[in-house]
């Protein structure tokens, strides 16, 4: 019998001022044990000239190719920047903040070839961080839905940390939408509309979080406002409308917070324990996130068709 032929890949790594990160990220990339199957990586980097610029020189690999932009740009135009200039059949999307397991790759082409066109790999703290009480907290914030725990399954939206897509039907839904932040739910939510969400724990990521209690506050306020702005722009719910959205805030918040409660639960015991411990910093969190979700409520949108 002939072999299998397997699809060929693109990764697209947006990056800005990180210097620091961005090694381990291409590290995991080179090496997968599927690196064959991988055509190009593409790293689009907007970082300041003076300090976060990428230097290749170490990196001999006929595979990459740098685009430096001129100025600070948004994730979501630097991964369709990158996109326009991909060779491959999957799609790969990888933050420069995030590095892989060596079987990563390889878990998402079988689940491709299965027929998971779009979707995403499980995301677990760096290992560097693991006992770093805030990164552990931002975890579970803002992972607790992809912790790389369990079997293959549907979902609703995916984060583009480490997220996967087939080309066609990246075309198909115009890339990414260009907006500040939340792009990844948004392409999430329009893919969505006619392609099966798929989350596929055993390709796991490491995410590296934010380590000073200045970022991780922005951070959290920015996640709050935009995920309920696009998600007033996005959905046809009425819930997101007006002034829904502050009237229903302490029922959002419970919601949130007894879904994370579950999926920590169900996580197992490492999970809730690690939780238990950091849980005065996920608290604070939660508390800069609504502050973010109030302003997103009041924040006044242009409603336009996606």
């Amino acid at each position: 019998m002939p072999p299998i032929l397997k699809p060929k890949v693109s990764f697209i790594v947006p990056s800005y001022n990180s210097s620091k990160t961005v090694s381990l990220t291409l590290e995991s990339i080179f090496e997968q044990t599927d690196f064959d199957c991988i055509l190009d990586v593409i790293i689009v980097d907007s970082s300041d000239k003076d300090q976060g610029r990428i230097s290749l020189k170490k990196y001999q690999q006929e595979k990459v190719k740098l685009i430096e932009l001129p100025q600070k740009t948004w994730p979501a135009i630097a991964r369709n920047l990158g996109a326009k200039e991909a060779k491959g059949e999957i799609l790969i999307f990888i933050d420069s903040d995030v590095y892989i397991e060596r079987t990563w790759l390889s878990a998402i082409i079988t689940a491709h070839k299965e027929g998971c066109l779009f979707g995403s790999g499980g995301v677990l703290v760096a290992e560097s961080q693991k006992h770093n009480s805030l990164p552990v907290a931002q975890l579970y914030l803002q992972f607790n839905e992809y912790l790389a725990v369990g079997k293959r399954h549907k979902i609703g939206v995916v984060p583009s940390c480490n997220m996967f897509c087939d080309r066609s039907v990246f075309n198909k839904a115009g890339g990414f939408p260009e907006i500040r932040a939340s792009e990844d739910v948004s392409l999430s939510l329009i893919i969505g509309r006619s392609t099966d969400v798929w989350f596929i724990p055993e390709a796991v990521a490491y995410h590296i979080f934010r380590e000073n209690w200045d970022s991780f506050r922005q951070n959290q306020i920015l996640l709050g406002k935009y995920v309920i702005i696009y998600r007033k722009i996005l959905s046809p719910s009425m819930i997101y409308r007006w002034v829904f959205p502050i009237f229903l805030f302490p029922l959002f918040i419970f919601v949130k917070f007894a879904r994370i409660i579950g999926r920590i639960i169900k996580a197992g015991p490492v999970h809730y324990l690690n939780f238990i411990k950091v849980f005065p910093f996920f608290i604070i969190g939660l508390i800069f996130w609504s502050f973010g979700f109030l302003k997103g409520c009041i924040t006044r949108i242009k409603r336009n068709q996606s």
